[in-house]
């Protein structure tokens, strides 16, 4: 599916439960491709299609709802440079779930998330085995939802208000506050 130049936004659920459309398909998957211009998916977006592929996130994206991408499969994953925005589960999935499965996109990569990059919800990037990896925390990022990144190491920007690192861990800025552990290897 190609997403043409001129769409700015795929709303909430417009695809969820999408292997009702593609059952018939002798070809398992479903590559999406999206154009620049694109700036919004909505909640539940793509929710629960296993069969869906995801090539690359456009740069002009700066919002992705919550569970827009729940239980989809990514063959490269990106940070849109213009993200500002990220819902609870957007990349998150199930172990089970109908005529799929999804495997865990490893990064073996350091994380630098986009500067104007303010939230993240509550297990956002749960899909992606960050073991080990450090995450670089943005100035603008004020809100990190639990368990938004598992396993990694965090390291957060010096002029970031909200957050600081610790051995890789990350706490309030103020140092009273214990927020996500992290791999220690």
């Amino acid at each position: 599916i190609k997403f043409g130049k001129g769409l700015e936004s795929i709303g909430a659920e417009a695809f969820v439960g999408c292997h009702v459309f593609f059952r018939d398909d002798p070809n398992p998957y479903v590559i999406l491709e999206f154009s620049e211009g694109l700036e919004v998916i909505g909640d539940r977006a793509f929710y629960g299609c296993g069969m869906i592929r995801v090539n690359k996130l456009p740069d002009s994206i700066k919002h992705i709802g919550a569970e827009a991408f729940k239980d989809c499969n990514f063959l490269n994953f990106n940070f849109p440079s213009s993200l500002e925005y990220v819902g609870e589960r957007a990349f998150s999935y199930e172990y089970y779930y109908y005529n799929g499965s999804v495997d865990s996109l490893v990064i073996d990569d350091d994380i630098e998330l986009p500067s104007g990059l303010t939230e993240v919800g509550d297990y956002a990037f749960s899909a992606l085995d960050v073991s080990g990896v450090k995450v670089l925390i943005p100035e603008k990022l004020t809100s990190i939802g639990k368990m938004a990144f598992n396993g990694c190491k965090y390291e957060v920007d010096s002029k970031n208000k909200e957050y600081t690192s610790i051995d890789g861990c990350l706490y309030s800025k103020d140092k009273k506050t214990f927020i996500s552990a992290c791999n220690t290897d």
